[in-house]
């Protein structure tokens, strides 16, 4: 009787075996999107009534940092990063598993562009594209990862869109900005995820547009990404997905979030995060 069960629970052992060989390979993949608040524009609006040592970098980057971490994404997407705050960045997610690829180009008129960060465990990075926009001001950045495990390949896109005056619609640059990204998305043969900071709100054309052809992980759901005290809250960055590729959950924006940046929140931004697979 005893030899009968152990026989018993070897088949057993075999058939669950089997099964998981069979299964198919499924990760579940977290991006988060975040503009950092740049330096440079500090000088703008009402961030200089804000007490100096708030919005000084030495102050926010370590609540960055807090933020980014407890995200725990695989893929983080930053605007508005500048040579200083990149090197520090790296410093700090370095240890924690994460690579980096920046937008970095010396003869832009601007100073801050954007930089991809990825868990080195899970992804390898195939390739890389910086993308110029005319006018040498900003730039979008294409890393091509493929999942260590799955041998899945896809493409995770990080831009900023100049913006424009809120009271006057978009920025004309910006959609000229955001044409040629949408030219550049047309040509490609991997399934994408598109993150960003777009400086457009959901109901204005160009979004609208984006919906028609890209899922957007916050469709249909009161996702504010920036709250600056003079302009209310607003939505202007956003996470999109290729229709090949499987958005399976978002972040929850049951909340209020308060104007910002201030003592708590290091960035006139809210991140935004999404989960995903590739199907």
């Amino acid at each position: 009787m005893l030899l009968c069960e152990n026989v018993a629970n070897i088949r057993l052992i075999v058939v669950f075996a089997t099964m998981f060989l069979l299964a198919p390979a499924w990760a579940d993949y977290k991006v988060v999107t975040y503009n950092i608040l740049s330096e440079n524009y500090l000088s703008y609006g009402e961030y200089d009534k804000l007490p100096v040592d708030v919005i000084a970098w030495s102050y926010r980057k370590p609540r960055i940092v807090a933020k980014l971490l407890s995200e725990d994404a695989d893929i983080i997407q930053l605007q508005e990063v500048e040579k200083t705050s990149f090197d520090d960045l790296v410093q700090e997610l370095l240890p924690h598993g994460y690579m980096a690829v920046a937008a970095y180009n010396p003869p832009l008129l601007s100073k801050d562009f954007v930089a991809t960060f990825f868990k080195e465990a899970v992804f390898e990075l195939k390739s890389f594209h910086i993308g110029v926009y005319p006018g040498r001001t900003k730039t979008f950045l294409d890393l091509t990862l493929m999942d260590k495990k799955t041998q899945k390949i896809f493409s995770a896109i990080n831009t900023k869109l100049k913006g424009g005056d809120p009271t006057k619609g978009p920025s004309a640059t910006g959609l000229k900005q955001l044409g040629i990204l949408q030219a550049y998305l047309a040509e490609k043969k991997t399934p994408y995820l598109l993150s960003g900071d777009f400086n457009l709100d959901p109901h204005m054309a160009p979004i609208k547009q984006l919906k028609e052809t890209l899922i957007e992980a916050h469709d249909q759901q009161n996702a504010i990404s920036i709250n600056v005290a003079s302009e209310g809250p607003r939505q202007l960055d956003y996470i999109f997905f290729s229709q090949d590729m499987l958005f399976t959950a978002r972040q929850d924006f049951d909340r209020e979030l308060p104007p910002a940046p201030s003592k708590q929140e290091p960035s006139d931004h809210y991140s935004l995060s999404a989960r995903f697979d590739i199907s």
